[in-house]
């Protein structure tokens, strides 16, 4: 079949369905026919090329040969990004972030690297990708999560070359001290100073300060500022917006209320428009959770969006 009915296809299934259908004929799920599975994997074939990954070329021929109407409907879905951002030229990057900084949580060294290319061929420089693997050691992944990425890109990082720049919302940008409560750093204990500053920096930013800051700072006051001061030194080069956006998607994956309320206000805080907020909880349900994933969302942050 010519690139012009594949072409017409994808633009058939844009007018109705919002989406160009990754080579498949949506308006059909029970018949698929040949054609269609050869379009939706070449462009599969290609990126495994590109990157020497398979895992995707694979998942996705395996659906394809054996349960094309279910390949279909998971096309159906956009990976759970709201319509409006479908074609938005940042959505790419912050889901290879998104999924990035799950990944090394989980250790999937194979997910780990192509992230990593994919992140390198969107122009972010080294500098900005390893923010997100800090990130992703500060939120849970500990030193077994480095080891994971040592293994998935250790040598390849001595080779990279930075692009020209990647692609975020206009009104994003870096804001290192937007991170600042004004800790003393000087000397490794919470000092009196440290707290007032440290609620005041809550107070002022989110309206509260979480259960789990007044239980640290109540219990363990060393190790509270230890991990927040480490927080507050991860964004230098990346906008400090995609600090709220992980925070986002980590919590819809564990299923934490306070962390995605926290993480809202402080994206309400820092400029998000709405959708912003629903692409990493609905992305995270898509690929990580499912859609009780957002039963949390729904608890923790529909006042919120209601009064954005």
């Amino acid at each position: 079949m010519t690139d012009d009915i594949r072409t017409t296809r994808a633009q058939r299934n844009l007018e109705r369905y919002g989406t160009a259908g990754a080579g498949f004929d949506l308006s059909n799920l029970y018949e698929t026919s040949e054609d269609e599975i050869q379009a939706h994997l070449h462009q599969w074939v290609n990126y495994t090329r590109e990157r020497g990954i398979y895992y995707g070329l694979n998942a996705l021929s395996f659906l394809a040969d054996n349960r094309p109407d279910f390949a279909k409907l998971a096309s159906l879905g956009g990976g759970g990004i709201p319509e409006s951002l479908l074609g938005h030229p940042a959505r790419p990057i912050l889901q290879n972030v998104r999924v990035m900084a799950e990944y090394i949580r989980l250790g999937w060294e194979s997910g780990i690297y192509n992230e990593f290319r994919e992140l390198q061929m969107r122009g972010m420089s080294k500098a900005g990708i390893l923010e997100v693997v800090m990130y992703a050691q500060l939120s849970g992944g500990g030193i077994r999560a480095m080891g994971h990425v040592h293994n998935a890109v250790g040598k390849s990082l001595f080779d990279w070359r930075d692009g020209t720049g990647a692609d975020f919302p206009e009104s994003w940008a870096p804001d290192p001290k937007a991170f600042k409560s004004g800790l003393e750093m000087s000397v490794g204990h919470l000092t009196e100073q440290d707290r007032k500053n440290l609620e005041g920096w809550y107070e002022s930013t989110i309206g509260w300060v979480p259960k789990s800051v007044r239980f640290a700072m109540k219990h363990n006051p060393r190790f509270l500022k230890a991990q927040r001061a480490k927080w507050e030194v991860v964004f230098r080069v990346l906008p400090k917006q995609v600090a709220p956006f992980l925070m986002l998607a980590q919590h819809t994956s564990t299923g934490f209320r306070e962390g995605l309320r926290e993480g809202a206000l402080l994206a309400k805080a820092w400029g998000f428009t709405p959708e912003w907020v629903i692409e990493p909880i609905c992305g995270q349900a898509f690929y990580f959770r499912g859609l009780e994933a957002l039963e949390a969302a729904h608890d923790a942050i529909e006042d919120i969006l209601d009064n954005w």
